[in-house]
């Protein structure tokens, strides 16, 4: 799986399951680029989230690297965007690392 940051510029081909099980130093890569870009916190984002999107690579027969705009996001980003944006959730997903495609 490749990922791509839209803010950083970042890059990350990750081979995050190895067919027996998660590799731990993968998803920490992962976590790492999926952090809050605006301020370097990072928290664990939720494995299955990767497996639906390597199965959604799997149902449309493609391989092509996945833009990431927003992944994690700390209490204080959150609260500043909500405030700014009648589009962004006060309890959203990406608090959790969950990564709601709608918000």
């Amino acid at each position: 799986m490749q990922f791509v940051h839209t803010h950083t510029g970042e890059t990350l081909a990750a081979e995050y399951f190895d067919g027996s099980g998660y590799n731990e130093t993968c998803l920490s890569a992962v976590d790492h680029l999926l952090r809050d870009f605006r301020t370097g916190e990072s928290h664990r984002i939720d494995p299955q989230l990767l497996d639906i999107l390597y199965d959604l690579q799997a149902l449309a027969d493609r391989e092509s690297t996945f833009e990431v705009i927003s992944g994690y996001r700390s209490p204080a980003t959150n609260a500043m965007l909500h405030r700014n944006s009648s589009g962004v959730a006060e309890h959203s997903q990406h608090l959790l690392g969950k990564l709601s495609m709608c918000d």
